[in-house]
């Protein structure tokens, strides 16, 4: 979701629709997880969807929760 833009700019490429249809064709993903969320994954539209959330909920919350379940 980022693209380097020379030799020291980054942009963010964001596109939040792919995960609703990844989710409805593809598989079921628990959550994406990251260090900044990207504004527009904030939104209700993606958040009903599929949690979001920061890596420290990943690492003290979600984790464990993941683990275990049974696969």
């Amino acid at each position: 979701e980022l693209q380097r833009d020379g030799d020291e700019a980054v942009n963010e490429i964001c596109v939040p629709g792919q995960i609703g249809l990844f989710q409805e064709y593809l598989s079921k993903v628990s959550g994406m997880y990251y260090l900044d969320v990207p504004k527009a994954y904030r939104s209700p539209s993606i958040t009903s969807v599929i949690k979001v959330g920061d890596l420290s909920d990943l690492l003290n919350k979600d984790l464990s929760v993941l683990l275990s379940k049974k696969v």
